[in-house]
């Protein structure tokens, strides 16, 4: 990833005259230990549209996977049998996702609020 960011901050700061940063923090990456984290990663992803006032619901979001986890669409590079292995079918995985979606708001509120921003979620 910081090779692509690298080469992308360049080819653009060439093209357009300019100099610096593209991008405001570093990337991060984290390694997933546990099917846990890799249950929790996977909701997050699906769960980031909302959070970020993207959307009003959940799978209105044309780029996310979700629709595939949950059987209403079918693209053939989406492999979501990895984490639905772990559900007893795609609604238990749905309820999984929609069951966190208040707590991910206060998390974002509070993660804004410590950063001195105000920002009314929920």
């Amino acid at each position: 990833m910081q090779q692509l960011n690298t080469s992308y901050t360049k080819y653009i700061n060439l093209n357009l005259h300019r100099t610096g940063h593209l991008f405001e923090y570093a990337f991060k990456a984290k390694h997933i230990e546990t099917d846990e984290q890799l249950l929790h990663v996977s909701r997050y992803i699906h769960l980031n549209p909302l959070l970020a006032r993207l959307v009003d619901t959940i799978d209105a979001y044309e780029w996310s996977s979700y629709p595939e986890y949950l059987g209403r669409r079918t693209r053939q590079f989406i492999k979501s049998d990895d984490i639905l292995a772990h559900f007893s079918d795609p609604s238990a995985y749905e309820q999984f996702v929609l069951d966190q979606i208040e707590y991910a708001f206060l998390l974002k509120k509070a993660e804004h609020n410590k950063h001195g921003e105000d920002g009314i979620y929920l």
